[in-house]
């Protein structure tokens, strides 16, 4: 198990996640996400098992949406990479002839 109390923080107020979708994904009740939100409750009170759940699911969306979403950026990067070399290219066999 795991807990970091600078991800949970991030996740609640930052991330721009809602009570609600940070309730779907983690399993967490919304009354004890809504509750650390407007710091009704401490994160440092909260079960071990919860602190799990909410470092985990800001991990994922911290780093595996990051890496998803540079690979997109990479992948439309390579394809104008791409279409620019075709247009050189149709552009030389111009001049050739």
């Amino acid at each position: 198990m795991l807990a970091d109390k600078k991800l949970i923080e991030w996740l609640l107020h930052a991330s721009g996640k809602s009570v609600y979708r940070i309730h779907k994904e983690s399993g967490i009740p919304q009354a004890t996400i809504h509750d650390l939100k407007k710091k009704v409750s401490s994160i440092e009170k909260m079960s071990f098992k919860n602190a799990d759940l909410l470092t985990k699911y800001a991990i994922e969306l911290k780093y595996v949406e990051t890496v998803n979403s540079d690979k997109v950026f990479l992948e439309d990067y390579a394809k104008e990479i791409q279409k620019y070399i075709a247009e050189q290219n149709t552009e030389e066999d111009k001049e050739l002839l």
